[in-house]
């Protein structure tokens, strides 16, 4: 049976320049693209235009076009048809010679599966999927403008073998092939999430795409794949099951790469990129822990995950004031959403909670009045008889 469709971001691949509303992350000459619904630049247009080429050019040769995809019972006929369109167009995919084809070949393919209002049978996604084999070797290969558009297919297609190309996305060497692969699995995570509770089979592998996205993002060393895989974490808002799954894991990811980060210099730990992600992690942690719904509340653990990991952050800011307290200055914000965080757990977990020490100490320091008063408040949370080493949270100093 069809369902209602999800809209939401495409990512997509291109060599164009920054649009407003997109968010990139740039690598051997392109782009991989987040597009909120706002302007096209002249490179999409042409693109698209050459997407819309083949498309003539197919029919001009006698090619039939595939079928509606809200087709429900497919002939043999139909199943042919849709064999054909899809070969024609990952094989274009497969023989570009310049990103232009390569994300116009996509973009047939995606903008196909989008149609109809977005109401695609998962007969159909099956079908098209018969034909998408050559997508491995394109995730696999040294193309990484060629593995970002598969990625974006497979994320669309939302069936097997989507989930083992996305896999094999997360664990690329190249930074914008993994930022893609976040992505694809956001929204290959949204459709799964939109559809019926009855069909379970095909909601399943979304579940376990939130493990593996959990699971990269644990020992992800790129802040810009870190936050796509954050996104993709924390994109089903309307599906109880997959939030609370999702929520789950995210505090699960977020503590470990907290403690990952906690034992690197801190140059990278604390680097611009870095605070931005954390401060990213911080927002979509609270989104969860804040819910009010019963059937979408995380666990109490999840809750001290999400403690532990604004520990380890405030300690990681305390020896950047120790080490550099000039660039220090700058983690204002860090440091107030980390203890916030841990107030709004606190909150939650013992029925109360007291007031910010370590944000109003930061802003003293960074003022001139010098950093001891901050590192005492820090160490009045994460010290050996700091707040997080007793209930409710019952950590060790050494935990952080």
């Amino acid at each position: 049976m069809p369902y209602d469709g999800v809209e939401g971001p495409v990512w997509g691949m291109g060599p164009v320049a920054t649009d407003a509303g997109s968010s990139e992350s740039q690598r051997n000459g392109f782009m991989v693209m987040r597009h909120s619904g706002s302007g096209w630049s002249m490179a999409k247009r042409s693109a698209l235009g050459t997407a819309l080429a083949l498309s003539v050019v197919a029919a001009a040769h006698g090619q039939s076009g595939p079928p509606p995809v809200s087709t429900e019972q497919l002939s043999s006929s139909q199943r042919d048809a849709i064999g054909a369109f899809v070969t024609r167009h990952v094989d274009a995919l497969q023989d570009a010679s310049s990103a232009t084809e390569a994300f116009a070949a996509q973009s047939a393919l995606v903008s196909h599966m989008r149609s109809d209002g977005g109401r695609i049978t998962v007969e159909y996604r099956q079908e098209v999927s018969k034909s998408v084999s050559p997508l491995d070797d394109l995730v696999s290969g040294v193309d990484a403008a060629k593995a970002v558009c598969a990625l974006v297919i497979a994320g669309e297609l939302a069936v097997r073998p989507a989930d083992r190309l996305i896999l094999a996305g997360l664990r690329d060497d190249d930074e914008a092939v993994r930022v893609a692969a976040a992505g694809a699995a956001k929204r290959m995570i949204q459709i799964l999430a939109a559809a019926p509770e009855n069909q379970k089979s095909f909601r399943d592998p979304g579940k376990r795409l939130q493990r593996d996205l959990a699971q990269a993002l644990e020992q992800e060393d790129s802040a810009a794949a870190a936050r796509a895989m954050l996104d993709a974490l924390a994109s089903s808002e309307e599906d109880d099951e997959f939030q609370v799954n999702g929520g789950e894991l995210l505090t699960q990811a977020l503590e470990a790469q907290a403690e990952r980060l906690r034992a690197m210099p801190l140059a990278h730990s604390m680097s611009p990129a870095w605070g931005r992600t954390l401060m990213w992690g911080f927002g979509e942690t609270r989104r969860v822990l804040i819910e009010a719904n019963p059937s979408r509340q995380v666990s109490n653990e999840a809750k001290r995950r999400a403690a532990r990991m604004s520990g380890l952050v405030l300690a990681m800011v305390k020896a950047k004031t120790a080490q550099d307290p000039q660039d220090a200055a700058r983690l204002a914000e860090l440091v107030s959403a980390a203890e916030q965080l841990l107030l709004l757990v606190e909150a939650n977990l013992a029925g109360a909670a007291g007031q910010q020490v370590a944000a109003p100490a930061f802003e003293r320091g960074a003022d001139g009045d010098g950093w001891q008063g901050f590192q005492d408040a820090v160490d009045s949370w994460v010290g050996p008889r700091g707040r997080l080493t007793r209930e409710p949270f019952g950590f060790a100093a050494a935990d952080f």
